[in-house]
């Protein structure tokens, strides 16, 4: 059985106690409620006093003192008597005569006799199990007994139901919602009197606390109906409901066994905040996370989501063994279903059928084998070949398969930083000219609001005749035809604007080329340029490149799981690395950055070449911006460096154009390092993919794949 999952939703938002979502796996129904949520179950306690429940009352008495021996675990039931369904209850008694329970008759259920006898023999619980029913204990069974003993099914399997609300008779002028009259109920039983009613500044404080996990700040509301909506509305609420169902989940970024290696997953973490900050349906919430990535036409959220399936842990140690390892991480996330969905444990069917909750080792294996169609491997490093998928992978790889996708909290991040570094240059002073280079800026920036401009391709030259043309719509140099070795592409580049920072490389998709960026079999490319200004009359200046960045590409090496170099050194290898997804990264526009050591002034009737060695770029295009440091794939001029240019933190946009980063000062230093480890805002996050053939699962079994 693989992931194959008929799902009966109800639209119930995150954290609001509801239907519980029910699905059916092969034959058997699953209602999933969240351990946030689990009080919820609670709610089914009737209101009337004196009643005993079994979930409330009774199993947690038979659990600890009777089911190791009377409970589902048929191998090791004694007697043949089971008590924690009502069947095996009040079925007669194979061994002896009578009932072990008789509604309504606690003087004919035997199992109150043998609590009670002194005889060594028949005595129960035995008392070398050390596990004595308490007075206490035994006066509820027997209260429980009278009242008719009624069974309920396990908790996590019953409908949450709405209870009536019970009337209080002490300080109704207290009473705002139904929550107070259940604890002024339950105070007036017990005797108690309310604590005095605690001042708003406290209210605000534990509101404040509660709903964001951080105190009021200066200037917070004082009127907790506002700070509740405030909190409420407020990103930190995300972030604090997310803390713990990430602990639920097992969020983290290290791998767990062993090396205990870094992963690739924040995003997954951002997308649980967002949910709750969003108030997603439980329904959508679940579903996503399960089997986002099965979904007709998934969405990157969606697949981010799946990231759940993923967070067992997992190893590359050399002597590990690929298949014992597939069934570790197997097992771990039936654990991890259980705990985060089904509300109960399931780890202890892992060995035999459960002794307290009704699931069987069969159960534990076919909710395992609902998970076989996930790409995932035993051991993450070809040792001995044992894993000929992953040959080349050594412990500073990632742990595929990632998607790669846009990071929001790495966009936020770099428009942070982006308005810190303007608050940063801003107080520091320009030279004598500043003020005309200020001038010939915001020129620029009139013609070229994103801070580019496209340069015009005048000359273009193929070492190995490359077949090839210049596109005069766009500027854009596109090559056709296979891949060729040893290729040296040379491009004269006709530059609008004095002023020079930096250089733009984009690639290009194109249908000559199949749709994709590159001309190799798998639509991908490596290049290596170099760049020099020509004047005339004189030598090719070079121009000498301090950073180079891409948003999209593969790490020629990594380190510790990542990338390890922010800088691609002198070659671009676009993306997708192996095992990364989406498959239709080649068909994406891909952008360089290449940032020069200094500012250059362009002559008048200077040209910039183009050097670009590359056996398989498809199309390109090159564009120059006087901004020292961009962001890939981001306009030059940001928002932040348009509106500093407008007013009066106008020498911040001097400095990012004209002033070399290691004169600006550390602080600056930290900034600029800052926005380029968040890469233009992408990142990789470890993810679901489904694989056809399942390496460890019966032919025909079905999977989490949805119908329905």
């Amino acid at each position: 059985m693989r992931r194959r999952v008929t799902f009966f939703c109800s639209s119930n938002e995150i954290g609001v106690i509801a239907k519980p979502l029910v699905f059916s796996i092969k034959g058997v129904t699953f209602r999933l409620i969240t351990t946030l949520s689990a009080l919820g179950c609670w709610a089914t306690i009737s209101a009337e006093e004196g009643i005993l429940q079994f979930n409330r009352d009774i199993r947690p008495i038979i659990s600890e003192k009777c089911i190791a021996c009377h409970g589902p675990d048929g191998k090791k039931r004694e007697a043949g008597l089971r008590l924690d369904t009502q069947e095996g209850a009040f079925a007669p008694l194979k061994e002896g005569e009578g009932y072990a329970i008789v509604p309504g008759k606690p003087e004919d259920s035997v199992l109150l006799h043998r609590i009670d006898t002194t005889d060594e023999d028949e005595v129960m619980p035995p008392h070398h199990f050390h596990k004595e029913v308490t007075k206490e204990e035994r006066k509820i069974l027997e209260q429980w007994i009278r009242e008719g003993a009624e069974y309920e099914a396990h908790w996590s399997y019953t409908p949450i139901v709405r209870p009536p609300v019970p009337a209080v008779e002490k300080h109704q002028e207290l009473v705002r919602n139904p929550i107070d009259q259940f604890i002024f109920r339950r105070l007036e039983k017990e005797g108690v009197e309310p604590s005095p009613l605690a001042d708003e500044a406290t209210l605000v404080r534990r509101l404040s606390l509660d709903l964001t996990g951080l105190p009021p700040g200066p200037g917070a509301a004082s009127d907790p109906e506002q700070v509740s909506e405030e909190s409420l509305n407020s990103p930190a609420y995300g972030e604090r409901m997310a803390v713990p169902w990430l602990d639920v989940v097992r969020f983290a970024d290290t791998v767990g066994y062993h090396g205990d290696q870094n992963q690739r997953i924040f995003p997954y973490r951002d997308y649980v905040i967002q949910s709750f900050n969003d108030n997603k349906p439980f329904s959508q919430f679940v579903i996503e996370q399960i089997a986002g990535d099965l979904l007709p036409n998934p969405t990157e959220e969606q697949i981010v989501a799946t990231g759940y399936n993923r967070l067992n842990l997992v190893t590359r140690e050399g002597g590990a063994q690929p298949k014992e390892y597939i069934k570790k991480y197997a097992a771990d996330r039936v654990r991890s279903i259980g705990t985060s969905f089904l509300g109960q444990t399931t780890g202890c069917a892992e060995c035999h059928d459960h002794k307290y909750d009704p699931i069987s080792a069969k159960d534990f294996y076919s909710l395992a084998a609902f998970f076989d169609d996930l790409q995932q491997w035993g051991v993450y490093q070809n040792y001995n070949r044992s894993t000929p998928d992953l040959n080349g992978f050594n412990n500073d790889h990632p742990f595929p398969p990632e998607l790669v996708t846009r990071s929001s909290s790495l966009l936020e991040r770099i428009q942070f930083l982006e308005s810190r570094a303007v608050e940063l240059l801003a107080q520091q002073g320009i030279p004598e000219e500043g003020e005309e280079k200020l001038i010939e800026l915001k020129d620029f920036m009139e013609k070229h609001p994103d801070g580019w401009s496209v340069m015009e391709a005048r000359a273009f030259q193929s070492s190995q005749n490359t077949p090839g043309k210049v596109l005069p719509d766009d500027q854009s140099i596109l090559l056709t035809g296979s891949p060729r070795k040893d290729d040296i592409l040379m491009v004269e580049l006709q530059p609008k604007g004095r002023n020079l920072g930096s250089i733009r490389l984009e690639a290009l998709p194109d249908a000559a080329n199949a749709g994709h960026v590159g001309r190799d079999a798998s639509g991908r490319f490596s290049l290596s340029p170099s760049f020099e200004l020509l004047v005339p009359g004189e030598d090719a200046r070079p121009l000498k490149v301090r950073f180079a960045q891409a948003d999209l590409d593969r790490p020629a090496k990594y380190a510790n799981g990542d990338r390890r170099s922010l800088s691609f050194d002198g070659t671009w290898f676009s993306a997708p690395a192996r095992f990364e997804l989406p498959s239709d990264l080649t068909r994406k526009k891909a952008t360089a950055v290449f940032c020069l050591e200094q500012a250059i002034e362009i002559p008048a009737g200077a040209i910039v070449r183009a050097k670009i060695a590359s056996a398989d770029i498809g199309r390109m295009r090159f564009s120059l911006s006087p901004r020292l440091d961009p962001v890939p794939g981001h306009d030059a001029f940001s928002p932040q460096f348009r509106a500093a240019l407008e007013s009066s933190q106008e020498n911040a946009a001097f400095h990012l154009c004209f002033t070399p980063p290691a004169k600006l000062g550390a602080g600056y230093g930290n900034v600029l390092a800052g926005i380029r480890d968040a890469r233009g805002g992408w990142t990789r996050t470890v993810v679901s993919n489904s694989i056809d053939k399942p390496a460890y699962s019966k032919p025909g079994a079905q999977s989490r794949r949805l119908a329905g």
